[in-house]
């Protein structure tokens, strides 16, 4: 009979413990003394321990080899929680996750700009040529055969967006070009290598297209920032200035469309009106033609909706000489008091001082 301490009792039950848990076994050399129990206790939970140390790293690296994925997988499983807490149709569940897939390269190249900026500018704008972004910037009329000093410095500023069907493409302080897919815009279709938002140069809005691309499927976008392109500018005086030439020409040829198509819009207006008083058309026709005279003017691509305001006091004047025409044609006198009482309201309701009446009287 062997008497046991409680400390002897506490070692062999540590060592019967641990090389269960462990998994290690008994083995058929066994410790027979309590010496040799007490260093097989300590051995096993020691190799236990560098073992799980040994695991994590590789897991850690596995985990490492590309941490975008591991970023996806946790993005596409809180969408995932996020749609079913809200209870969303599953229509609307199917089109998130789908854009969320067809959104993968788009967002990994978003994920790895981090990267990119730990780089030199000098290197960061080679990487980004070599990444087929100098093709993009030859799609722009303004940006082509650019000096690799000032392409390496815009490439920086491109950046990728995506598209699902059916949206519109809402950016008038940015240039895109299409790398895939296709938009609608102005009854023709926009596929690869097209430009959207080419007129974000001009300060005018009404020189501006205020009609905007509808995608039709998923439309992959580089996009260009006004902000980004000024900086560009400040840093380059030679692009500066040829930045600003492209804006001249292209405001001096969308100004000439848009006040083409606003004197149009006028002349009909006014040549209806003459026909009117002369009685050669009734009501109805007068403002069936009056209102596609101005659809077919507004229509026009340059056409701006500020400038409506214009014809709706053209369109005013016409009303008030059609209904002076009904009750007789007044005096010499009497019609040029009613003119200036109705000019005089029309400029009160329209805040404008003095200067801005001579310019409504020479219209």
């Amino acid at each position: 009979e062997h008497s046991f301490t409680a400390l002897d009792i506490y070692t062999i039950s540590m060592y019967f413990c641990s090389a269960t848990l462990t998994s290690v076994g008994f083995g058929d050399v066994a410790p027979t003394t309590l010496p040799e129990i007490a260093l097989c206790a300590f051995t096993v939970f020691l190799t236990g321990f560098l073992w799980s140390g040994v695991l994590a790293n590789i897991v850690n690296i596995v985990s490492n080899l590309d941490s975008y994925t591991v970023h996806f997988q946790k993005v596409s499983d809180d969408l995932n929680k996020l749609m079913a807490a809200r209870g969303l149709s599953r229509q609307l569940q199917n089109r998130a996750r789908r854009y969320l897939h067809e959104s993968d390269q788009v967002k990994r190249q978003s994920f790895h700009q981090s990267t990119i900026r730990a780089l030199s500018p000098g290197l960061q704008g080679e990487i980004a040529i070599e990444s087929g972004a100098a093709d993009v910037c030859n799609c722009v009329p303004y940006l082509r055969d650019l000096g690799h000093d000032v392409l390496g410095e815009i490439v920086n500023y491109l950046m990728p967006d995506m598209y699902s069907p059916g949206e519109f493409v809402i950016d008038k302080d940015a240039v895109s070009v299409i790398r895939r897919g296709s938009c609608w815009w102005k009854q023709r279709v926009l596929s690869t290598s097209d430009i959207i938002g080419e007129d974000m140069l001009l300060e005018s809005a009404h020189l501006r297209n205020s009609i905007f691309p509808k995608t039709l499927t998923f439309v992959e976008l580089m996009t260009l920032n006004r902000k980004d392109l000024a900086t560009v500018c400040e840093r380059f005086p030679h692009f500066s200035r040829r930045i600003r030439l492209a804006q001249i020409n292209l405001a001096l040829r969308r100004g000439i469309v848009f006040y083409a198509n606003h004197f149009k819009a006028v002349k009909a207006i006014w040549s209806t009106e003459r026909l009117a008083v002369r009685g050669e058309i009734d009501k109805e026709e007068i403002h069936k033609r009056t209102v596609d005279s101005i659809n077919k003017s507004i229509r026009q691509p340059h056409f701006s909706d500020a400038r409506l305001y214009d014809i709706c006091y053209m369109l005013e004047r016409v009303e008030n000489h059609l209904l002076g025409s009904t009750r007789g044609i007044p005096s010499g006198e009497e019609t040029q008091t009613a003119t200036s009482t109705s000019h005089s309201s029309c400029c009160k309701a329209c805040g404008s001082n003095t200067g801005q009446q001579k310019q409504q009287q020479q219209r």
